[in-house]
């Protein structure tokens, strides 16, 4: 089955193996049981307010898609919603170019 996790807050992706998402576990479950598992996330770290050095092209078997979000400064401010608008777009692109998953 193809699966596709929207994951727009995953921290650091360089360090996925100690991580403690619940995106990463669920992949991860899933991926044991046979299914192909693409992440889609954000080029910008939420939790940093940094935009991802580097961006792995996968982790253990499953894809990773990192999609231009620009960032903002502050949790509560104007360009949060513009950020958020804009990699939603890009999300919604990127699905439109992609083959259909069986889940999302």
């Amino acid at each position: 089955m193809d699966i596709v996790i929207i994951a727009q807050y995953m921290g650091n992706l360089t360090d996925l193996a100690n991580s403690t998402s619940r995106f990463v576990y669920l992949a991860n479950m899933l991926h044991e049981r046979g299914h192909d598992i693409e992440f889609i996330t954000s080029t910008f770290i939420h939790r940093e307010k940094t935009q991802h050095a580097y961006i792995p092209q996968e982790y253990e078997g499953c894809k990773i898609t990192a999609l231009c979000e620009p960032g903002y400064n502050n949790n509560v401010c104007l360009g949060r919603f513009y950020s958020h608008h804009i990699l939603a777009n890009n999300i919604k692109k990127y699905l439109n170019t992609r083959e259909k998953p069986d889940v999302v």
